[in-house]
């Protein structure tokens, strides 16, 4: 029998869609939360031309230091982000997010 590889890596790129929210939990330890738009060129089933961009809004989450540092991003920034993906429950509902490992600033103009 074989055996379950066990891997679970998020990479996605895009832009900030509004500023990065940062809270503490109970132990005093930071978490941010924010979301990405992450434009992705999709083939139009008839014209079989890949000419239509579908934007996908990615749920993303960061604690301890990666958190503070995502803290100083803006609204419009573009970032690469590396995590892994989770399922959140709040309030009884499931989401799921990426938790950022690591964060790139792909642009400084903003």
């Amino acid at each position: 029998m074989s055996q379950l590889i066990d891997i679970n890596t998020a990479i996605i790129a895009g832009r900030l869609t509004h500023d990065v929210v940062l809270s503490h939990d109970r132990h005093g330890d930071p978490w941010s939360t924010f979301q990405i738009a992450a434009h992705c060129k999709t083939t139009d089933r008839k014209t079989k031309r890949r000419d239509h961009t579908r934007v996908d809004f990615v749920q993303c989450a960061a604690s301890c230091t990666i958190a503070e540092i995502a803290a100083q991003l803006r609204t419009g920034q573009q970032v690469l982000i590396q995590g892994k993906l989770r399922d959140i429950v709040y309030r009884g509902q499931h989401r799921l997010k990426v938790l950022a490992d690591r964060i790139w600033v792909l642009d400084e103009s903003q």
